[in-house]
């Protein structure tokens, strides 16, 4: 009876020690199930947007969770701040924070890669953690305009790897004035040529004005461009201007050539454009002006004018009016000598 009642006591000895020794044991809640943890884990999400759509851009973007109180925990490993980086559109896990004690506890996630010239739409986030005896930590997350949110995420927008292109309405356009000095009977067709120089073919300037070379074509005289464009890459870029000779008879065609450069400069992430026309002389114009002669060829078509005559066609008006009259002077004369006689 004695070991019964001892063996009794000794199992409820037993017991309440084990019931001690659970009640000492730490409380856990993010672990298998029925465990209970206050270990907080987070998770900082980034966007990072290139040239209009999302990518790795290569760029280590830093970020830091900050204490607003410095007993607040931290992750192991940390001190002030828990510092941390991300490479392009991607996530990174925030080391495990643990909170032994209840309470309330705040923290700020920034972005403090102030320096990069990216666009940041949020840049920082607070964190609220609300810890209580034998409940699970509740986390709350809040953006900078202090909205409450589901995640932490970063968007970033690289600067454009290209400039804005240059505005094709500032580019100075020289008008091409054409000149025919002489009157030919029909008015003639004249075709005007710039081609992009050695040190542009390879710039994106020559695929708009068509491969490298631009034509254009006047009718008699008249005026006429070569039009505007946009550059998108920095640089010197130089043009010929001149008359291409199109081997008509009675023309003699002017050999002036004349030549264009524009100087790209990029300022502020944008691109300017400015122009030098300059002459065969090598003196500054504002026009491409280009005089033809036209001398009509032995059996052309006669002046569509007066003011260029042609002597055998007026000779032979002159001889038939001078023949004309010199018959009425004579028909004239016999009247009246026939009157002159009847009278009698």
């Amino acid at each position: 009876m004695r070991k019964a009642n001892r063996r009794t006591f000794g199992m409820r000895w037993l017991a309440a020690a084990l019931a001690l020794i659970l009640m000492a044991a730490p409380i856990h809640r993010a672990g298998a199930e029925g465990v209970i943890s206050n270990s907080v884990s987070l998770k900082v999400h980034q966007k990072h947007r290139v040239d209009d759509g999302e990518g790795h851009s290569g760029e280590r973007i830093r970020f830091r969770l900050v204490p607003r109180h410095p007993k607040n925990p931290m992750p192991k490993g940390s001190g002030e701040y828990y510092e941390f980086q991300i490479v392009g559109t991607d996530e990174h896990a925030i080391a495990p924070i643990e909170f032994p004690d209840a309470g309330e506890f705040e923290y700020d996630v920034e972005y403090i890669d102030q320096n990069l010239d990216y666009g940041c739409e949020i840049e920082s986030f607070t964190v609220r953690v609300i810890v209580e005896e034998g409940e699970s930590p509740v986390v709350l997350l809040y953006n900078e305009a202090g909205a409450k949110v589901s995640s932490m995420t970063f968007s970033h927008e690289s600067p454009s790897s290209e400039p804005t292109p240059t505005d094709p309405e500032s580019m100075f356009d020289p008008p091409i004035v054409k000149t025919v000095v002489g009157s030919p009977a029909t008015d003639a067709a004249f075709e005007f040529v710039m081609i992009a120089g050695a040190a542009s073919a390879n710039a994106p300037a020559v695929a708009a004005i068509g491969g490298g070379e631009r034509n254009v074509r006047i009718v008699g005289p008249g005026q006429a461009s070569f039009g505007q464009w946009s550059y998108s890459e920095p640089g010197v870029y130089h043009y010929t201007a001149f008359e291409r000779d199109g081997g008509l008879r009675g023309y003699r065609y002017d050999r002036e050539i004349y030549t264009i450069t524009d100087t790209v400069t990029e300022e502020g992430g944008e691109l300017f454009v400015s122009r030098v026309v300059t002459n065969s002389a090598k003196k500054p114009v504002r026009a491409l002006a280009f005089v033809n002669e036209y001398d009509a060829p032995s059996g052309a078509e006669g002046p569509k004018t007066g003011d260029d005559s042609d002597a055998d066609a007026l000779r032979l008006l002159l001889a038939l009016a001078c023949a004309g009259a010199a018959a009425s002077a004579i028909l004239l004369a016999r009247t009246r000598r026939r009157r002159a006689g009847a009278s009698e």
